[in-house]
């Protein structure tokens, strides 16, 4: 049972290492004299005893100088001025520390000793099962080893760990992973042809727009000629063909006949070039309606020739050739 003031435990102290060291000496003789193992067991279990109580004594010193506030003054009826049993401290930590006769180094060892009791417990374990007595020496390398490698842990970086977790349907999901690109590469190949499809019926889309623009052309001239060339053999036919025409000429002034025969001409050299063209063959319709129309031309070239100007020239314009035909020399140079 251990004393409750400090100044009762520091006398124990005391008192307890002056045994302690008698016991010391007398198991060092013990050991050197070929006692009976019996007295020799027995000393030092009397040591240890010693020992272990001055250990405990200086770890409940340190717990009661941990509980001193440091500085003197302030309310000394407050509770961080009291003891464990209620009583007011009276004094700082450094004026019990002096008063009691301990130096910075012994008061500073029993607080350590009291900051970590699960180590000097593990000492005075350690020394028991090897047949030691424990010391103070000995607790305070524990203490100065733990707080070293408790002081090491906490300034060491957390070292980065890396663990590989293979879930256990990986190979399914790779499996399945690769057939979904091989299908998306596929699906790429059949749309590339697909657009190349696209691109090439736009292209014959604009080869169709342009060809039937042009065939629309041929179209319309086609038409046109149809028109033209119908029109131009109604009007003859309608009107009561070469005769009717020839005597309606009469009655025009010079002036007149003139653009007639330029028109006439006109036509007859572009048939005679569509004749040439194809090659020079005209079917029977054809032939006929060219034979009219030349006994037409030579009925009317000779009915103009009595048409002439009173000084007796003749028009250049309306002069009849020696086979019948309309001069068409003096009217190729009018034109």
């Amino acid at each position: 049972m251990l004393p409750e003031t400090l100044e009762d435990l520091t006398q124990f102290v005391l008192v307890g290492k002056a045994k302690l060291q008698a016991y010391m000496l007398k198991l060092q003789t013990v050991n050197r004299l070929s006692v009976a193992q019996e007295i020799r067991d027995q000393t030092l279990k009397e040591a240890q005893e010693v020992s272990n109580a001055v250990i405990a004594a200086e770890q409940r010193i340190g717990e009661l100088l941990l509980a001193i506030p440091k500085q003197s003054g302030g309310d000394r009826k407050s509770d961080g001025f009291k003891n464990r049993d209620g009583s007011n401290f009276e004094k700082s930590k450094s004026e019990t520390i002096k008063e009691m006769g301990y130096s910075k180094d012994e008061a500073s060892d029993y607080q350590q000793m009291a900051k970590h009791p699960d180590v000097v417990q593990k000492v005075i374990d350690d020394a028991l099962e090897r047949g030691e007595v424990v010391t103070k020496a000995s607790v305070m390398r524990e203490i100065k080893f733990y707080k070293d490698r408790i002081t090491a842990l906490e300034s060491r970086k957390p070292e980065k760990v890396t663990v590989e977790v293979v879930p256990d349907d990986y190979e399914e999901t790779k499996r399945k992973l690769a057939e979904a690109e091989r299908e998306a590469q596929r699906l790429e190949t059949d749309y590339q042809k697909a657009r190349k499809k696209i691109l090439d019926q736009d292209k014959t889309v604009e080869d169709l727009k342009a060809q039937l623009g042009h065939d629309r052309v041929l179209k319309d001239a086609s038409r046109d000629i149809r028109y033209f060339t119908t029109a131009t053999h109604d009007y003859i036919r309608r009107y009561g063909g070469h005769v009717w025409t020839f005597e309606q000429l009469r009655k025009v002034d010079n002036a007149t006949k003139q653009d007639f025969i330029r028109a006439i001409m006109t036509l007859d050299g572009f048939a005679q070039q569509l004749i040439n063209n194809m090659g020079g063959k005209l079917n029977g319709n054809v032939k006929s309606e060219r034979k009219r129309l030349d006994e037409g031309c030579t009925a009317y070239s000779y009915e103009c020739a009595g048409d002439q100007p009173a000084d007796g020239a003749s028009d250049s314009s309306c002069s009849g050739s020696a086979d019948g035909h309309v001069n068409r020399e003096g009217q190729d140079a009018q034109l």
